[in-house]
């Protein structure tokens, strides 16, 4: 296999030493299993199983795979590892099980498989035969069976009590097989009425913080035989606010990010993710329920956070009426509970936002730019500005030279000339310019001074204006101009960049007034508007404030907020 070939839903096409490569925020679960696995096959009185639990997307398949990786590469004394077929098409009987495990041990899988019976006769005989088969076809003291979406092959081929119990007494009595299997919820083992009650243990794959992205960014750069830019890094640590944690979603992105230029934005980054991601998204929502699927409308076109008893008056139901079909987004992954202090009703957002992207991009708003792409450009160079608010020099010389300079459209002028496609390195000359007129004069030079500073970039159209608007505003709030001159400024940039042609600067602007709004509240209206404003608004405003430089969120009063 191609060694830099990683494909995004099928983690059997790429080589061990790739999988093991590219492993990120797994290695205490594989850690734990080969130590339970390694127990196992030293007291054959324990009868240990595994059930992985996680939504689609959270990296199950990967870590079986993982896990297969690990035992080639490191093989264990007297154990086995056999990863089964993603789908066992020709599993629909209890036997049939047990012959694909055996056909799985053949060197290659020179077998091609047992054809599915069409009518099973003598199932008993029949499961008898291919248990002692299959404990013929192996040396070792203990086999360990990696099963994929193990519930869908028990509603397929264990329809019965009977097979069930069959399948249970394996599992209690026969210490040379265990299982590690797969499945999005546990319910097939939780229920006590069911014969395969708590055969297995659960662990839950947990989700990708902001540090599994930027690792799995370093080890996919890596993998290319090179590393991540600055500017890629801060890229995907703003989309890791996102993802909702979905490896997926992140592996997705991260390749994005390193196939395209660093020059482009966070329009075209998500635009190929999701483009990328269509059928896997739009698998996502057709496995939804029929009425569960109203109700994720409802939630997504009326807006977030919402509650269920909204949620059923958006729909024209009882709240009593949508609260089964509603659980079901919840337990599969789609939404995430919070409640507010001081209140009963929970609150529901969807976990992944680009999911909600592309729901927006092909059913609500088909044609329009991103929104989510806005923001996320805007927490980039925030993360990159973080990085590089070490240019306190050069605005103190800056507030040196005399207004006049600045009135004269001397500095701005001589500076704009400089801003190259790749460059903003003048935006602090032009921010320090509005920040010097401001103080030495008045807001009103301040602002006429900004607006020339507008009108200048707006006559370049072959800078990266986004950009350098974005920058230009940050470092204003970092030099203190006042907050009316910001916002004044940015009710000009409609007239200087109008719509439709410039509906992302338009968008930027919304954005751009949310954050100077959230910036004057006070600290308990900040965490109500928050708790409010929906998901990603939240989500950027509060992370644009901790990016901040610990000089301006001290006066500003945000140091003592998380």
């Amino acid at each position: 296999m191609n060694r830099r070939h990683i494909p995004w839903f099928n983690p059997r096409e790429m080589n061990d030493a790739t999988v093991l490569a590219l492993n990120t925020g797994r290695g205490p679960l594989l850690a734990e299993l080969m130590q339970v696995i390694r127990q196992r096959s030293q007291n054959p009185g324990q009868f240990t199983h595994w059930l992985l639990t996680g939504p689609r997307g959270a990296g199950k398949s990967f870590f079986l795979r993982l896990v297969q990786a690990s035992f080639n590469h490191n093989p264990m004394p007297q154990v086995r590892f056999v990863l089964l077929p993603e789908e066992l098409q020709n599993v629909y009987a209890p036997h049939e099980l047990l012959a694909e495990i055996e056909r799985m041990l053949a060197p290659n899988g020179q077998k091609e498989g047992a054809i599915p019976r069409w009518r099973v006769e003598d199932s008993g005989r029949l499961w008898e035969q291919a248990k002692q088969q299959l404990l013929a076809a192996f040396d070792e003291s203990l086999l360990v069976v990696g099963v994929e979406n193990i519930d869908a092959m028990l509603a397929q081929a264990f329809t019965t009590d009977v097979d069930n119990s069959r399948l249970r007494h394996l599992m209690s009595n026969e210490p040379r097989i265990m299982f590690v299997a797969s499945a999005v919820l546990g319910e097939f083992d939780e229920n006590h009425a069911q014969r395969l009650f708590r055969q297995f243990e659960h662990r839950t794959l947990p989700r990708w913080n902001a540090q599994d992205h930027r690792t799995y960014l370093n080890l996919r750069a890596k993998q290319q035989g090179g590393k991540p830019s600055a500017q890629q890094l801060n890229r995907i640590d703003a989309y890791s606010r996102y993802t909702g944690g979905n490896p997926r979603a992140a592996a997705v992105l991260a390749a994005t990010i390193l196939d395209v230029d660093d020059l482009l934005t966070g329009a075209d980054d998500l635009d190929a993710a999701i483009e990328k991601m269509s059928d896997y998204y739009r698998a996502l929502i057709e496995r939804i329920p029929g009425n569960t699927r109203k109700l994720f409308d409802a939630l997504v076109r009326g807006g977030e956070p919402a509650s269920q008893t909204e949620l059923a008056e958006r729909t024209g139901a009882r709240q009593n009426e949508i609260s089964r079909a509603f659980g079901w987004l919840l337990d599969n992954g789609y939404v995430s509970e919070t409640r507010e202090p001081g209140s009963k009703a929970k609150q529901y957002r969807v976990l992944d936002r680009l999911l909600v992207q592309f729901y927006r991009m092909r059913y609500m708003h088909p044609g329009q730019r991103s929104r989510l792409a806005v923001m996320a450009d805007l927490l980039a160079d925030m993360l990159s500005f973080s990085d590089k608010w070490q240019f306190t020099d050069a605005v103190h010389e800056v507030r040196q030279v005399p207004a006049e300079a600045y009135l004269n459209k001397e500095l701005p002028d001589a500076a704009l000339i400089n801003i190259q496609a790749d460059d903003t390195c003048a935006i602090p000359q032009l921010a320090g310019a509005v920040a010097a007129a401001c103080t030495r004069m008045h807001q009103t030079h301040g602002f006429a001074i900004g607006v020339d500073i507008l009108r200048g970039l707006a006559q370049r159209p072959q800078y990266p204006t986004e950009a350098a608007l974005r920058a230009l505003w940050f470092n204003m709030i970092e030099m203190d101009v006042p907050f009316a001159v910001l916002t004044d400024l940015l009710g000009e940039l409609p007239s200087l960049w109008p719509e439709p042609e410039h509906d992302g600067i338009g968008q930027m602007q919304t954005v751009l007034l949310e954050f100077l709004s959230y910036l004057q509240l006070s600290p308990t209206e900040r965490e109500t508007k928050l708790k409010v404003a929906d998901p990603d608004l939240s989500t950027t405003l509060g992370v644009l404030a901790q990016a901040l430089p610990i000089k301006t969120r001290h006066r500003l009063g945000l140091l003592n907020e998380k």
